[in-house]
C-alpha cells in the first residue's frame, strides 16, 4: 500500500468518523429535545396534578386522624360492652341462684301447707262429719220412733214397719 493510498484511506476514515460524530451529535440533539419536551409535559402534568395530590394527601391525613379516633372509640366501647356483659352475666347467675333458692323454699312451703290442709281436712272429716252422721242417725231413729208412737193418717197398715224403722231396729 502506498503512501497516497494510505492518505486516502485515512481521509476516508476521518470522513466516516466525522459523519458518525455528526450522526451521534444529531441523535444526541434529538434526545435532548425529547427530554426537554418530556420535562415540559411533566411540569405541566405536575402543575395540574399537584393540587389534586395535595388535596388527596390532606384527605388521607384527615381520614387517618378520624379513623384513629373512631378506632379508639370502638375499642373503648368494646371494653365497656365486655365489662357490662360480665356484670350482666354475674347478675343473671345471682338471680338464677336466688330464683332457684326461692323456688325450693316455695316448694317446701307449699308442701307443708298442703300437708296442713290435708291434716285440717282430716280433722274436719273426723270432727264434723262423724258427729253429723251420728246425729243424723239419732234423728232418723227419733223420727222413726215418733212415727211409730204417733197415730198415722196414712193408708198403710199400723202393724207394718217402714224402711226407716227397719234400719233403726
Amino acid at each position: 500500500m502506498t503512501e497516497s493510498q494510505l492518505y486516502v484511506f485515512l481521509a476516508f476514515a476521518v470522513v466516516v468518523v466525522a459523519l458518525a460524530m455528526l450522526v451521534i451529535a444529531y441523535c444526541g440533539y434529538q434526545a435532548l429535545m425529547s427530554l426537554r419536551r418530556m420535562e415540559r409535559r411533566s411540569e405541566e402534568f405536575f402543575d395540574q396534578w399537584m393540587p389534586v395530590a395535595q388535596d388527596a394527601g390532606r384527605f388521607l391525613e384527615h381520614f387517618s386522624i378520624q379513623s384513629g379516633e373512631l378506632l379508639a372509640r370502638l375499642n373503648e366501647l368494646t371494653a365497656r360492652l365486655q365489662e357490662q356483659s360480665l356484670q350482666v352475666d354475674s347478675a343473671v347467675r345471682s338471680i338464677s341462684v336466688a330464683a332457684r333458692r326461692n323456688a325450693q323454699t316455695l316448694d317446701t312451703g307449699l308442701r307443708q301447707l298442703l300437708r296442713r290442709i290435708d291434716g285440717a281436712a282430716q280433722a274436719i272429716e273426723n270432727g264434723v262429719r262423724a258427729p253429723v252422721r251420728q246425729l243424723r242417725a239419732v234423728g232418723i231413729g227419733v223420727s222413726a220412733a215418733m212415727r211409730s208412737l204417733l197415730p198415722r193418717r196414712s193408708r198403710t197398715a199400723p202393724d207394718r214397719i217402714s224402711a226407716d224403722e227397719e234400719m233403726f231396729l
